[in-house]
């Protein structure tokens, strides 16, 4: 799928604060240890969120999306949650 997207989830409720498209960045240290892959080469990215008013101190996961469709939606799109990993914002 051609897109992805980084969203960040409220950890009590599970809605959406906002989302980012992420834009490839090249790694070619990431290719060489797994080439096995597709795409590898681009899984680099950094990424940086405002922090929202109704984000302050609250609990933050990150679904990292893979997907279709331009805007960050379905129906075509797998989730990679990082629920383990919570982020308090102050």
């Amino acid at each position: 799928m051609p897109y992805r997207y980084v969203f960040l989830i409220d950890k009590n409720t599970n809605a959406e604060y906002t989302r980012m498209k992420i834009s490839n960045i090249k790694r070619s240290d990431v290719a060489s240890v797994y080439p096995q892959y597709n795409n590898a080469v681009d899984s680099g990215f950094d990424i940086r969120f405002p922090v929202l008013k109704q984000m302050k101190n609250k609990d933050v996961y990150i679904i990292a999306r893979y997907t279709s469709d331009p805007s960050g939606n379905g129906p075509n799109y797998v989730n990679n949650y990082v629920q383990d990993k919570t982020i308090h914002i102050k």
